[in-house]
C-alpha cells in the first residue's frame, strides 16, 4: 500500500493506493480526534484526555526504560522505537484523518 498526503491551505487529505489500484481516503481510528498537527512545526499535540493519557503513559515508559537499562546503547534504541510508535499513534488519531462512521 502506497500513501500519499495532499496539503492545500483548508485542508489536507491522505490517499492510498492498494495493490489493486483502488485509492481509499484514509480514516481514523477512533471516532473524536485526541491529536491536532501544529500549525507551526513539527508534530501534533494532545486535544483530548485520550490523547493526554496517551502522552503520560509513554512519558512513563521512556523514564522506565532509562531508569533500567542506565543509558545503555540499547535504551537509546528502544526510545527511537517508542517515539515513532508515539508519532504514529498520534498521526492514526489526529484530526486531520476522516472520522470512523
Amino acid at each position: 500500500m502506497f500513501c500519499f498526503i495532499n496539503y492545500t491551505k483548508s485542508n489536507s487529505s491522505h490517499f492510498c493506493l492498494d495493490l489493486n489500484g483502488d485509492i481509499n481516503k484514509m480514516k481514523r481510528i477512533t471516532k473524536k480526534a485526541w491529536f491536532r498537527k501544529k500549525i507551526l512545526g513539527l508534530g501534533y499535540y494532545p486535544v483530548s484526555l485520550e490523547g493526554w493519557i496517551l502522552i503520560a503513559v509513554f512519558v512513563i515508559v521512556i523514564f522506565a526504560t532509562f531508569a533500567y537499562l542506565h543509558r545503555t546503547l540499547i535504551s537509546y534504541a528502544i526510545l527511537a522505537i517508542i517515539l515513532i510508535i508515539l508519532w504514529i499513534s498520534a498521526w492514526l488519531t489526529s484530526e486531520e484523518l476522516v472520522s470512523v462512521k
